[in-house]
């Protein structure tokens, strides 16, 4: 049932939050957006995919890239991202979700850059160039910190005995407002498809998380 897993996303996100993403996954929406979204706030529903290589568990998001969902059970303020393009939200030190998240990073890169009254803004940017990187890092240089391309990101295969390994690097940013105070989390995954060389006929999936911390 969602209202299980999204309770326990909530409660994970806003009590040890580190420790939690140290073992568990998070999978938010990896589609892009288009146009303006309306509202930051989206009322979002996950459910339970399966363990993850630490054994915590595997939340995937069962409502991708709905702004007009209503009925969903978590409220967050949900940063998406868009095809060449850049989106921000700003978190404000009083009302609103205490947690915000970014749908998944799979290229781009997000930073954020904190005002004097305690509000937080936070860009989620996807160049379409050959140096995505680099471009990347031009873009969000008005930042204080980011999570670059480089810095989770990279593509690798391993065949041994007739079964492919196909391995890539995600990322993922989580704030959370403590008595007004947003402090930000940047986590990084590992994802695994396990399948036959000859046919491609995938055989499991696993995600293990390779770190996670305050940023």
């Amino acid at each position: 049932m969602s209202k299980t897993e999204c309770g326990e996303i909530e409660d994970g996100l806003l009590g040890d939050t580190v420790a939690f993403l140290e073992n568990n996954v998070i999978e938010t929406g990896s589609g892009p957006e288009k146009g303006f979204p309306s509202s930051a706030f989206r009322t979002l529903d996950f459910t339970d995919s399966g363990p993850t290589k630490q054994g915590g568990r595997a939340y995937v998001m069962t409502t991708p890239n709905n702004a007009k969902l209503i009925n969903g059970l978590l409220t967050v303020s949900y940063l998406p991202w868009g095809e060449d393009t850049g989106y921000y939200i700003i978190l404000e030190p009083n009302g609103g979700p205490d947690i915000m998240m970014t749908a998944t990073l799979s290229g781009c890169a997000v930073g954020y850059v904190r005002a004097g009254d305690g509000a937080v803004r936070v860009s989620h940017h996807n160049v379409q160039t050959n140096n995505m990187d680099f471009e990347q890092k031009r873009t969000l240089g008005f930042t204080n910190k980011v999570l670059h391309n480089s810095n989770y990101r990279y593509l690798k295969t391993l065949i041994r005995d007739g079964i492919a390994f196909d391995s890539e690097g995600l990322g993922f940013v989580f704030g959370v407002r403590r008595k007004g105070k947003w402090t930000m989390y940047a986590q990084t995954v590992d994802r695994t498809f396990k399948s036959y060389e000859k046919t491609g006929l995938n055989i499991s999936t696993t995600l293990s998380i390779t770190s996670a911390r305050v940023f």
